[in-house]
């Protein structure tokens, strides 16, 4: 892009995105979007199911908090060639979330043996604030509850992606978690 940007005059601003959820998000992909697949458990009548022991942290963010960011990315002329972390300030352990989706469903929560992933994953925030105007406006409950109300629908007008769905086309494996095992 740099290159691109001295040579064509091409602008740019690279936005990461951090743990975004909210309603239209897909919640029937079985290896990511850990609320939406936990709101696709519940609706299944299966536990939500944490890897280890729950005080891994997260910092979600709410879709309407970032969408306006987008677009002051594109036309902030400061957020020119930069690279914007984007992402909620609040970290937040995965049992505390958890807890927030049971309520909310009525599901249990079941404890899976812990995997290979990063204990504490959230991003700087500061320069999307400066540059981008961004503020956490909506706190994990009420997101949350947001999604799930927008997910009961959802349940109804898409009976075609209900149930757990196969993954075939998987490359490895060997050393696949125990509880990933039916889906490989």
């Amino acid at each position: 892009l740099e290159i691109a940007r001295i040579q064509h005059e091409q602008d740019y601003c690279i936005i990461r995105p951090h743990n975004i959820y909210g309603p239209y998000q897909s919640c029937w992909q079985v290896f990511r979007n850990v609320l939406g697949n936990w709101m696709a458990r519940a609706k299944q009548g299966l536990p939500l199911l944490i890897y280890g022991d729950g005080n891994q942290t997260r910092a979600f963010s709410y879709i309407d908090d970032i969408l306006p960011c987008f677009w002051a990315a594109a036309v902030n002329k400061e957020a020119s060639g930069t690279i914007i972390n984007l992402g909620g300030k609040t970290a937040t352990k995965i049992g505390k979330a958890a807890q927030i989706v049971a309520e909310l469903s009525g599901a249990k929560i079941e404890h899976a043996e812990a995997r290979h992933e990063v204990k504490e994953a959230f991003c700087s925030f500061e320069r999307s604030e400066r540059l981008l105007g961004y503020k956490e406006q909506t706190n994990l409950r009420d997101g949350v509850q947001q999604m799930w109300q927008w997910f009961e629908s959802a349940w109804h007008k898409y009976p075609e992606r209900r149930g757990t769905h196969k993954v075939t086309d998987v490359e490895v494996k060997r050393g696949v978690y125990s509880y990933w095992r039916d889906y490989v």
